[in-house]
């Protein structure tokens, strides 16, 4: 990286985007789902499926100049798949899922004569543990996007290649904003969830650039607050629990 990023920097980027970050010390505090107000969104034109989607306006601005240089170099058509959620809809997700998983398991195991209580609970517990609590979902922020791409109509993952042309597109079109991979392979330890090779995060520029850049490919989020924090005062550390 040719420029370091200093302190300053730092501080300067907290002021401008959230630095919200998944099940570490940087997730919101613990409070009434009511009480947590929403960032400010606007709505994301949906060409594909004419859905409502929204997200802040500077991941939109992100999100419509990648989809559009993409289309014009006849590359992925990248879709938004799941853009910003309310604590609400996080909490309904969240518990939701783990209902899905109770009753899918249970059907499974009375059809099967092999009924065990503790096989359903680690089920249900393993599911819960990949889908983030209402206060510790980066969708909630409007900042993060799960990429797809559309071929044929058909909703479809990306490929390696098609995340490489992603960071590229935005390496060469937007200077104000950078994109993260979010939850990097190998890393959950560090960040508390698998793998995701379609969740996406809007940073600061430089807060991103230094990530893409770490001798280390697979560096989070998490890891790079850890070398920063630090460094911070309190009054500081407090703007990183600041929802705008």
């Amino acid at each position: 990286m040719n420029k370091k990023v200093t302190l300053q920097d730092t501080i300067d980027s907290l002021s401008e985007l959230d630095i919200y970050v998944g099940k570490g010390y940087l997730s919101l505090p613990k409070c009434s789902v009511d009480t947590l107000t929403k960032p400010v969104l606007v709505l994301v034109k949906d060409n594909d499926f004419g859905e409502e989607k929204y997200l802040t306006p500077e991941a939109r601005y992100v999100f419509e100049t990648l989809q559009k240089k993409m289309d014009e170099k006849k590359q992925a058509h990248i879709y938004l798949n799941s853009p910003y959620r309310s604590v609400q809809e996080q909490f309904l997700i969240k518990y939701s899922c783990a209902g899905g998983t109770l009753l899918s398991k249970t059907k499974e195991q009375i059809k099967n004569h092999n009924f065990s209580c503790s096989s359903i609970i680690d089920a249900v517990s393993k599911r819960m543990d990949t889908v983030a609590d209402y206060n510790m979902s980066e969708h909630t922020t409007g900042l993060a996007m799960d990429l797809v791409k559309i071929e044929d109509g058909i909703k479809v993952d990306l490929t390696p290649e098609d995340r490489a042309n992603i960071f590229e597109a935005a390496n060469e079109n937007i200077k104000e904003f950078g994109l993260i991979l979010r939850y990097t392979d190998g890393k959950r330890n560090v960040t508390g969830y698998p793998y995701e090779k379609h969740h996406f995060r809007v940073l600061d520029k430089e807060q991103a650039d230094y990530i893409h850049q770490h001798k280390d490919s697979s560096y989070t989020l998490e890891e790079y607050f850890n070398e920063v924090l630090p460094l911070l005062s309190k009054e500081e550390k407090h703007l990183v629990n600041i929802y705008k």
